[in-house]
């Protein structure tokens, strides 16, 4: 918000306009958000108006303060890509591969740092885009897909990964997991093991290691948000 708008970071108060459009450009622009959609999101997550011109500059002041962000992006598309060709590509010192799959499907697959693996079924390019067979209520079509797109599914697989591997210890301490939602887990334990808790959950997996992971726990007789 600071850079969008020109003004010192201390003057960016909390719960104003300026700080929701601060806190949409950073959340949403990470996956190759246009300034058309970036105006759209601002004003469905957070009923703000803007115009095209702050839009454009939010995307823009993002991408030129993340390079890594956008050049990740474009390492994404063109690994996918040559998969398609038969290619097999590695990425972020061989925590990440993309490859051509084998065997009975055609596609591509995109392995994740744990191990796990994304399938994309028939996939190739369609007039210069992008695309992979995606099944809805027993009809198949093409989903086209970008290097934005595709970093927002390996971010969220291995957010997933991460928080499994939490569940995990959760659960090895005694506590008894009865739901989750988004990056939230329920639990049910005694009251004077919430440390424990946060312990659990903030463990990482070896393929993890340097990850900056953040747990917060709070404790009640029924669930509150």
């Amino acid at each position: 918000a600071a850079d969008i708008f020109e003004k010192p970071i201390e003057s960016i108060l909390k719960d104003t306009e300026e700080r929701q459009l601060g806190k949409n450009s950073f959340l949403g622009c990470g996956y190759g958000m246009g300034h058309l959609r970036f105006k759209d999101q601002v004003k469905e997550q957070s009923g703000l108006i803007i115009d095209l011109t702050l839009s454009k500059k939010a995307v823009t002041v993002y991408r030129s303060k993340f390079p890594e962000v956008v050049r990740f992006w474009h390492m994404l598309a063109a690994s996918f890509l040559n998969a398609t060709y038969g290619q097999t590509t590695e990425l972020c010192n061989g925590r990440i591969v993309i490859g051509p799959m084998t065997g009975r499907y055609r596609g591509v697959y995109i392995q994740l740092p744990s191990g796990s693996k994304l399938y994309y079924h028939a996939a190739g390019s369609d007039e210069g885009s992008l695309v992979f067979k995606q099944s809805q209520k027993g009809k198949q079509f093409d989903k086209k897909i970008y290097g934005g797109l595709l970093c927002e599914h390996v971010c969220s697989a291995t957010a997933r990964d991460v928080m499994l591997n939490g569940m995990i210890h959760v659960e090895r301490k005694g506590f008894q997991i009865k739901n989750t939602i988004h990056d939230e887990i329920w639990a049910i334990g005694p009251h004077n093991m919430e440390q424990d808790f946060v312990t659990a959950m903030g463990t990482l997996p070896a393929w993890a290691n340097g990850v900056q992971l953040g747990v917060d726990a709070g404790h009640g007789e029924r669930y509150l948000k």
